[in-house]
């Protein structure tokens, strides 16, 4: 495990207010995308600043694990302002707590909840237009919330057009797991590749490799191999019983229902 504490390697991450121990570590504990995810638990508050998001529709999104023994109120949060040592002056836009007590995900002073899910990864989806003010959140592609995107948390409507940082902040709860976050323009074209061409010998394994980027993930799977095979998984192996050449079909689906073909060639 590596600690993400601020440090040259973490990637833009850091601890909030740039605190050493509210770092987090990354961990291969659960993962969704291999070969690590972080673990907010305990002390941990983590931050990731952005710059130039301004105007435009975006989506942010990620992946979340709750384990099915968790315990505590951890928060998942957006802001659209963020300074280092700034306090009550930051503005988080967004703040979604995971209750244990009550076993649900609420959208903090709104009254809005939804059950918590357990034990599975879901998928957290922010949609926000900066051009008109207003963003709707999704938890597992159930809508939430949808208000101001500058009228923050609290309503006092004192936010600003910008998204400036996320926080993933444990308050003493036990660990909570993130996964592949991203930050892209809304409506990015999905686009997949099935690589290829593929050579083999009759009755060994060839193994086939899947390409997907943009759309909503998270993506589903789907290869025809051209002799009535097929596989559910990213990265397949099959196995030919026939010389021939074959074509092997992919196509991947969004979580927004968009599908694409790529098509091996034979």
């Amino acid at each position: 495990m590596r600690n993400k504490n601020g440090g040259t390697d973490d990637g833009g991450w850091k601890s909030w207010d740039n605190a050493l121990t509210a770092g987090a570590y990354v961990t291969n504990t659960q993962t969704f995308s291999s070969p690590n995810s972080v673990d907010i638990n305990g002390a941990s508050d983590l931050v990731h600043e952005y710059e130039g998001y301004t105007t435009g529709q975006w989506v942010y999104r990620c992946m979340v694990y709750v384990p099915t023994d968790f315990t505590g109120l951890a928060s998942y949060m957006l802001l659209s302002d963020y300074m280092d040592g700034a306090g009550q002056n930051n503005k988080w836009a967004l703040v979604i707590q995971f209750d244990s007590t009550n076993q649900v995900v609420e959208s903090y002073n709104d009254l809005v909840t939804t059950p918590l899910i357990t034990g599975e990864w879901v998928e957290l989806r922010t949609e926000i237009d900066l051009d008109s003010d207003w963003f709707q959140f999704y938890y597992d592609n159930s809508l939430l919330i949808e208000k101001a995107w500058t009228v923050c948390w609290n309503n006092a409507g004192d936010g600003f057009l910008v998204i400036d940082a996320v926080d993933l902040f444990a308050n003493t709860a036990s660990s909570i797991y993130y996964d592949d976050m991203s930050l892209v323009p809304a409506g990015e074209e999905l686009v997949c590749d099935a690589g290829g061409p593929y050579t083999g010998e009759i009755n060994q394994a060839v193994s086939f490799t899947g390409f997907a980027s943009g759309g909503t993930t998270p993506y589903t799977w789907a290869w025809t191999f051209g002799d009535g095979g097929t596989a559910v998984v990213q990265n397949p192996t099959h196995t030919y019983t026939t010389a021939g050449n074959y074509t092997a079909t992919l196509t991947v689906t969004d979580s927004a229902s968009r599908n694409r073909d790529r098509h091996s060639p034979p």
